[in-house]
């Protein structure tokens, strides 16, 4: 008998009786995660989140009841009906801390637990956390000298990375997927998902073995879980609570921008808290103020396409070769280029209010001046030319890219500038500007917004260029700076059949997991209708927050 009721065992199925109307039942094979059930219940401390029921449709329904059981350092939501009403009763729950002194919260990640865990707990709950953290060794393998592998597959890269506590790359190693993309102008989901399964094992044994040191010296694995491509993203996962299933260790589950974010203190440690961060890639552009791990607001964000997408849309209208990406030829193209020969408007140059960013526009009038400007050939006069273009052509090819990417850039800076004066108003002593992401690879961008940062009296900083694009090294770093802080999973407890690979395990990631909270001037903005600035999800910064307040 627990605080929040009775729980009794019957056919091999666990009821909880709160003695207030409500009773819920679940097989023990969805318990088996929480390693030791039944037993591990009589340590579990568990609270009862009642929430008056307002409406009976579940998107609108703002009742939930959370059955929240910790253990370790681990918490698992057993019920909640839609993660919409449970993310509305996270003030409801705050609010019943001191009701409920000995309860534990968190944002559902799914049946296997993958994400943060919140603990809502009074001292003593608080020494049965760390008692039980300590047993599982999680605080014992953040220090200097622990070794953390890293898994990526959120996209169309599969990547591991062996990392010391002391900034040390002991190894990378990545398996591209141009060739199986490459025909279809873009990343299909289904052949990513394949082709990581057959590339993940031997990619994460290559690093494990070129790191040099005994899989028994691995203190813990690291794993991107959103935001991506879902079937890419559950690769990653699977493999990864495998490995350290095998190995015995902690999963840390990672964001991936988080991880773009943290990558430069890999080269860079003086960079610390509070920085303002610009990610720019292939799937993202995002403007950032990072108070702390786990703790961000976003201050801007694309309402379409992002930088990466436009250079690899001109990329493919100039007909470039796309085996290095689109970002690194159109930039090569453009220095032999006269930026000024084709004049593109810069994007919503007429919002001054906010520090969005939009690159649908400007792929669109990068199409027309292609097409009124290179003629379409016919195969047989490619043929006959040896797929060749003239001199002329290639020079139009380069004005074209050139002026692309100035008033791409342009309109980067005049987003940046914005969120650095925007930034600086909370942090007046503010030194640091980020920039990461595939596209921070690109030495004009790096360049004209380094004078960006010294407007503003700051430094830039940005990653190694290998660094930049997806890695397995910025994910195991990402991992040994949220293990120092505490979070993590204790190493899983698999079937046979699973950890050997005959039978895959069901995980749930978040391939839309927002990052931070909105910046107020944000909010007060009028909101942009666009999918990529909405929210389904509890954000990183929220779930921190919780966490943060109730310990």
């Amino acid at each position: 008998t627990l605080d929040a009721g009775r729980w009794t065992l019957d056919a091999g199925r666990w009821t909880l009786d709160t003695g207030a109307g409500f009773r819920a039942r679940t097989s023990s094979r969805s318990l088996a995660h929480l390693d030791g059930a039944p037993d591990a219940f009589a340590a579990v401390a568990v609270s009862m989140l009642a929430i008056e029921r307002r409406s009976a449709i579940p998107r609108r329904a703002t009742a939930t009841v959370a059955m929240c059981c910790v253990v370790g350092c681990w918490t698992t939501a057993l019920f909640a009906p839609t993660m919409v009403a449970f993310r509305r009763s996270a003030a409801v729950a705050l609010a019943s801390i001191q009701s409920h002194r000995t309860a534990t919260f968190r944002g559902i990640r799914g049946v296997h637990g993958i994400g943060r865990s919140h603990a809502l707990s009074s001292s003593s709950s608080r020494e049965l956390l760390t008692r039980l953290r300590s047993k599982r060794g999680l605080h014992n393998c953040a220090g200097l000298d622990s070794v953390v592998l890293g898994i990526e597959t959120s996209c169309d890269d599969t990547c591991a990375a062996v990392v010391t506590g002391d900034r040390k790359i002991l190894s990378e190693k990545r398996k591209s997927q141009f060739e199986i993309h490459s025909a279809f102008g873009g990343i299909v989901p289904n052949l990513a998902q394949d082709a990581h399964k057959k590339a993940i094992e031997g990619v994460v044994d290559d690093a494990i073995r070129e790191s040099g040191v005994a899989e028994a010296d691995i203190s813990a694995v690291a794993v991107t879980v959103g935001p991506g491509l879902s079937p890419c993203l559950q690769v990653g996962v699977r493999h990864a609570r495998r490995v350290a299933a095998r190995l015995n260790v902690p999963v840390i589950p990672v964001h991936h921008m988080e991880a773009h974010a943290l990558a430069v203190q890999l080269s860079e440690p003086e960079v610390e808290f509070p920085f303002v961060t610009l990610l720019v890639s292939g799937g993202h552009n995002l403007l950032l103020l990072a108070h702390g791990v786990g703790n961000y607001t976003e201050i801007g964000a694309t309402a379409d396409d992002s930088l990466g997408e436009a250079y690899d849309k001109v990329a493919r209208l100039l007909k470039l070769d796309l085996s290095r990406g689109g970002g690194p030829v159109v930039e090569e193209l453009a220095r032999s280029g006269d930026p000024k020969k084709f004049r593109f408007k810069v994007p919503m140059i007429e919002k001054k209010g906010n520090c969005h960013f939009s690159f649908a526009g400007l792929k669109t009038a990068t199409r027309i001046c292609v097409e009124k400007n290179i003629p379409e050939t016919s195969f047989v006069e490619n043929v006959l030319n040896s797929n060749t273009p003239s001199s002329d052509e290639l020079q139009v090819k380069a004005d074209i890219a050139a002026s692309f990417q100035e008033i791409a850039i342009k309109h980067l800076e005049d987003r940046t500038r914005r969120a650095l004066q925007w930034a600086k108003e909370e942090y007046p002593n503010l030194k640091y500007l980020v920039v990461s992401g595939g596209v921070a690879s690109n030495l004009q961008v790096r360049s004209r917004l380094a004078k960006v940062a010294e407007e503003a009296d700051m430094r830039i900083q940005c990653p190694p260029i290998r660094l930049c694009t997806d890695n397995g090294a910025m994910v195991a770093w990402a991992g040994i700076v949220n293990l120092r802080e505490g979070l993590g999973l204790p190493p899983p407890e698999l079937e046979d059949k699973i950890l050997n690979g005959e039978e895959d395990e069901r995980v749930d990631v978040n391939p839309r997991w927002p990052i931070g909270e909105k910046h107020p001037k944000y909010l007060n903005d009028k909101p942009i209708k666009s999918r990529k600035l909405k929210r389904n999800r509890m954000s990183l910064t929220e779930e921190t927050r919780i966490r943060n307040a109730a310990l």
